[in-house]
């Protein structure tokens, strides 16, 4: 997903009180409904400012995002085969040239392989190596030379409870919290995971993150510890609608739309 949103935003649940006509107190406020639709999210409004597009083939697999900010167009197109990621491709100014582009081969171990090339002054190829637990989730990611990039653990719901990531040689770790409502991308089939420090990435699974706490030691030996809170509301198939995302900078209120999946 775009790297500028390392990135996504959690939502508080929308309640309906009932009250009978001659009723001198509200009644029982209903929950959530919890329907078998599939739904699949395919605009994002981040608080009128910016915007994502999503846009799936006829598998529900996402094979394309828009992303529109003070004018400016960014694309990513996710090309499959065989029902597993083969190609990403990313445009930060659309259209434009091809600025990174990622190529994914499946070793005969189930482990993956990405060459990922980058377009800017010159072009530079790097050798990224994913490995994965007997329920094919992210376990651990290295460069070509074998050094680690991150680390995940999950619980038994199939949620990251750590994710481990390093970034000009700081290791930081995010533990997650989460709800029981189905996730943003819950109908979403094939997507591609395979950086989970980004924001967006954090949505891609069964629940919705209520609280993410990032973790890491500073220059001077001591432990920061950020805080991130997401609020929702949730529509009439308990999907999130809205999603108010809180950090130590501010807040993003999101609204979701969904279409229908195939």
């Amino acid at each position: 997903m775009r790297k500028d949103l390392s990135l996504f935003l959690l939502l508080t649940v929308s309640l309906f009180s009932c009250q009978r006509e001659f009723d001198l107190e509200p009644g029982p406020e209903p929950p959530v409904a919890d329907t078998t639709a599939r739904l699949l999210p395919v605009f994002i409004d981040f608080s009128g400012e910016f915007y994502d597009s999503l846009l799936y083939d006829d598998q529900n697999r996402l094979i394309g995002e828009w992303s529109f900010d003070e004018g400016m167009v960014s694309k990513t197109v996710y090309t499959y085969i065989d029902d597993k990621p083969a190609i990403m491709e990313s445009y930060w100014e659309f259209p434009g040239p091809l600025t990174e582009r990622s190529v994914y081969t499946e070793n005969p171990d189930g482990s993956v392989n990405e060459t990922l090339t980058t377009y800017y002054s010159e072009e530079r190829s790097y050798l990224r190596h994913h490995l994965f637990n007997e329920r094919r989730q992210l376990v651990k990611t290295m460069w070509g030379d074998g050094r680690e990039t991150q680390n995940l653990s999950w619980d038994d719901k199939g949620r990251p409870l750590v994710v481990s990531y390093i970034d000009n040689d700081t290791w930081f770790h995010l533990s997650g919290q989460y709800d029981d409502k189905k996730g943003m991308f819950s109908a979403v089939k094939t997507p591609f995971i395979f950086d989970l420090s980004n924001l967006m990435a954090r949505f891609f699974f069964v629940n919705n993150p209520v609280r993410i706490t990032e973790t890491y030691i500073d220059g001077s030996g001591g432990t920061v510890e950020i805080s991130e809170e997401f609020i929702y509301t949730y529509n009439e198939h308990g999907y999130p609608e809205t999603i108010l995302y809180k950090n130590r900078d501010g807040e993003v209120a999101m609204t979701i739309h969904y279409i229908e999946a195939r």
